[in-house]
């Protein structure tokens, strides 16, 4: 990433990187972490941190991490999401739980990246 980025900042004058994770290992956490710009300034949000049970409105726990995902993927595409009798959708997914997760996936971008309001800084 390192490489990356400094080729990025020389070659096409990037001057900010916002890097979104949703790999819920500390080990890759902890290398975002020492991602180390020449100039630029760099954001990294994880948004592995939740449990999808809080968005179906479920106790904590009861819906799987792949419920969340298909949920997300049922609102943002769900004319692609293939089933058929071999394959089920996981309990608890659904597109308006794929919404709520959305929305704050977007809220912690948001928040992250742009931590002040207009007029406020």
């Amino acid at each position: 990433m390192n490489e990356l980025i400094a080729s990025w900042e020389a070659s096409a004058g990037i001057e900010e990187f916002v890097i979104l994770s949703a790999q819920a290992y500390d080990p890759h956490l902890e290398a975002l972490g020492t991602i180390l710009p020449l100039k630029a300034r760099l954001q990294v949000v994880d948004l592995a941190t939740f449990d999808p049970a809080e968005f179906a409105g479920t106790p904590a726990g009861s819906i799987t991490p792949l419920a969340g995902e298909t949920s997300l993927a049922l609102y943002l595409a769900g004319g692609q999401v293939w089933q058929d009798q071999n394959v089920t959708i996981p309990v608890g997914a659904t597109a308006e739980v794929g919404q709520r997760i959305y929305t704050f996936m977007l809220d912690r971008v948001a928040s992250r990246c742009f931590p002040f309001s207009p007029g406020t800084a």
